[in-house]
């Protein structure tokens, strides 16, 4: 015998009747049977026991026995107590979030990233209680609270490592022209937010506060060399930047564009010029003009107060700015230093690979490793250097300002019966200087803005003097060893041949001639 119960149409019914009376709750049913009064147990109901029509159909046994069905309403979990939206602690520790929540047969479930992102849920992690366990970084939290009526998602919880600042790029040396300005940037890294404090002067002198709080500041225009640097500030402390150091580009010198050109000269057969090849070279600065005597004395005088010895003083020749001569290669290469060091720059030259010990005394064979490139200070040029800029631009020329070269273009002995690009038109020194060197600027510049490239004085180059290397180069340092170094330019005293643009020479550097000078170069571009 079957015991028909309510049809499950009315049981629906009193579902839609009282799931509305609380909000964010849901209505669950339960069937209980009893064989005595007042005692009742728990009947599953399973699907076998709806009919096809819709009805509840409870089995019963031989036995009397009663049924009731009751209606529970269940609300949805509520979070009652929040873990804290933010929490700093220290490299290394851990934290402890408990969320407090309202409801009946609640369920916690902690996940990793912002909350509503279920893609990070963390094993284990089930309690209204969780430990984050040792952290090194920052790392954001939240926990989804649930029931059988529905659930919750808590705040995000965001777990800051409190870092002190560390800087992540200091700001860089530049070079300018005087009446630029220049802009230094620095980055950082830690807990922010961060306060930066620029100041004028050397590292750690707070004099001279400048700029705004920033890590950009443009400085004001100079007009002499400045160093900079930066305090950055956090809640949990401080670091310095590097001193930087804004250096002027004397306006004696040129800015040399990067880029290629092919160097040596195959127009004439010309022993040593004959070798051509395409050199790619990086921006550099030269000087406009050879070092005059006045200058060479002024950079002199104070290197011998300051550690340089055996710096030779020179030809005098007059008025003062004729170039300086009778000097060695080793005598240029510590003057380099010298002047660097004088204007506050970083020297070229050391006595050391690992760029140490700067080069003041002695005649040491400096090698290609022992040579601080990028330093801001002054240098000889390289070989390719020298050639790039003496071109002026021009491409396939044998002179600085084209095929042909006369007396009232460069200082030189002219030869017009010899060669047919010699427009000097007599044989012998130029007629206004005759048989001494002209002063630099005497004639017109190349295409560059660079006077005296052919003639006048032979310039020291820092290459040892050796058979170029085959093939396309980027910016060339010459051969490794050797016994002579190269002169370039030719002299007052060298017919047209020896003063084209790719003419090479080799001497001694320890000699020194009356009609060999030096210009100089330096890596630091505007």
């Amino acid at each position: 015998m079957k015991t028909f119960f309510r049809p499950l149409f009315l049981w629906l019914a009193i579902v839609s009747l009282v799931s509305p009376l609380v909000a964010q709750s849901v209505s669950k049913l339960e069937l209980e049977k009893s064989s005595a009064l007042n005692v009742w147990e728990k009947v599953a109901i399973t699907p076998d026991m709806i009919s096809s029509t819709g009805e509840l159909l409870v089995p019963t046994s031989g036995s009397q026995q009663f049924y009731r069905m009751k209606v529970r309403l269940l609300q949805a979990p509520t979070i009652t107590s929040p873990p804290p939206a933010t929490t700093g602690i220290e490299e290394g520790e851990s934290v402890t979030f408990t969320v407090g929540s309202q409801g009946v047969g609640v369920a916690y479930q902690w996940y990793l990233g912002q909350s509503g992102d279920t893609s990070q849920p963390i094993q284990g992690a089930t309690s209204p209680t969780y430990n984050t366990g040792a952290l090194a970084a920052d790392t954001s939290y939240w926990v989804k609270v649930t029931n059988d009526a529905g659930s919750i998602n808590s705040e995000t919880v965001a777990v800051t490592i409190n870092r002190p600042p560390s800087v992540a790029s200091q700001p860089t040396s530049q070079s300018i022209y005087s009446g630029n300005t220049a802009t230094l940037t620095v980055s950082a890294t830690g807990s922010a937010p961060f306060t930066y404090q620029w100041y004028r002067g050397n590292l750690g002198a707070t004099t001279a506060p400048v700029g705004t709080n920033s890590p950009t500041f443009t400085t004001p225009v100079l007009a002499v060399t400045t160093n900079y640097w930066v305090k950055i500030t956090n809640a949990f402390g401080e670091i310095q930047s590097n001193s930087v150091t804004v250096s002027m580009i004397p306006t004696d010198m040129v800015f040399i564009p990067q880029g290629a050109y092919t160097m040596g000269d195959s127009l004439d057969g010309i022993h040593d010029a004959t070798t051509t090849r395409t050199v790619t070279m990086d921006a550099f600065s030269i000087g406009k003009y050879e070092i005059t005597k006045t200058k060479w004395a002024e950079v002199r005088t104070w290197a011998l107060s300051n550690g340089y010895t055996e710096i030779s003083e020179g030809r005098i020749w007059s008025p003062e700015n004729y170039p300086v001569s009778e000097i060695t290669w080793y005598d240029a290469v510590k003057w380099c230093n010298a002047r660097s060091q004088m204007e506050g720059l970083m020297p070229v030259y050391y006595t050391d690979n690992n760029q140490t010990t700067i080069y003041k005394t002695g005649n040491l064979n400096v090698t290609n490793d022992q040579v601080k490139w990028s330093a801001n200070g002054y240098r000889l040029p390289t070989e390719a250097e020298w050639e790039k800029a003496a071109r002026g631009g021009l491409t396939g020329k044998r002179f600085p300002l084209g095929d042909t070269i006369s007396h009232t273009q460069a200082h030189y002995i002219g030869s017009r019966t010899n060669y047919t690009y010699d427009y000097s038109g007599r044989n012998g020194y130029n007629p206004i200087y005759d048989g001494i060197p002209s002063p630099v600027g005497a004639f017109s510049p190349n295409g560059y803005g660079i006077y005296g490239m052919a003639g006048n004085m032979e310039e020291w180059c820092w290459d040892w003097y050796g058979a170029y290397a085959a093939g396309s180069q980027t910016n060339p340092l010459g051969a490794g060893t050797g016994v002579d170094r190269v002169l370039r330019g030719g002299s007052f005293t060298f017919q047209a041949p020896g003063v084209r643009v790719a003419s090479r020479r080799a001497s001694s550097p320890t000699s020194s001639v009356y009609h060999a000078g030096f210009r100089v170069v330096s890596s630091s571009v505007p």
